[in-house]
């Protein structure tokens, strides 16, 4: 009985996990870097304003997503090649709140921004090459059109890309 009980556990885990492939032709067209669920919880004025994230075409405030907030930091938006259409800096500006809540300022260069920049998925579609990175997927949102993927080193960060 009680191994019945593993195997239907496993069985649910497996079946109810995020990862699920992205559909064939699929091409990166955003990278949203947010502040994590515990720093945005903080940095969002109102979260009871804050609703869960819908398909959209470009996230342009904070959302919710998997009951967790996310506060937007930057927005790259892509052109169909996968390089650099748009920068958007959402909280750069506020120097004030990187120290109070332990954050490094993330530098970016911006007179060479575009150079080099290209993100794509690889050819098996279950990694994303963000420059000369290629990073681990390790959760798909179909509805959201979005990827959460693997980047340790962004402290106090998450990495999202949107797909199409």
């Amino acid at each position: 009985m009680k191994i019945l009980k593993l195997i239907i556990l496993i069985i649910l885990t497996i079946g109810c996990s995020k990862q699920s492939e992205l559909p064939k032709n699929s091409n990166i067209v955003a990278k949203y870097i947010v502040f994590n669920n515990q720093i945005s919880s903080k940095t969002i004025k109102n979260l009871d304003s804050i609703s869960e994230l819908k398909n959209s075409n470009e996230i342009i405030s904070p959302f919710k997503l998997d009951k967790e907030f996310y506060d937007l930091e930057y927005a790259f938006i892509l052109n169909s090649e996968g390089t650099l259409e748009k920068l958007h800096e959402y909280k750069y500006s506020e120097y004030n709140l990187y120290p109070k809540y332990e954050i490094v300022l993330d530098t970016i260069d911006r007179k060479n921004i575009g150079i080099g920049f290209k993100i794509k998925l690889n050819e098996e579609e279950n990694q994303i090459i963000d420059g000369k990175d290629t990073i681990e997927i390790l959760d798909i949102y179909p509805t959201e059109k979005l990827i959460r993927v693997n980047k340790p080193e962004n402290k106090g960060r998450v990495t999202f890309y949107q797909y199409k």
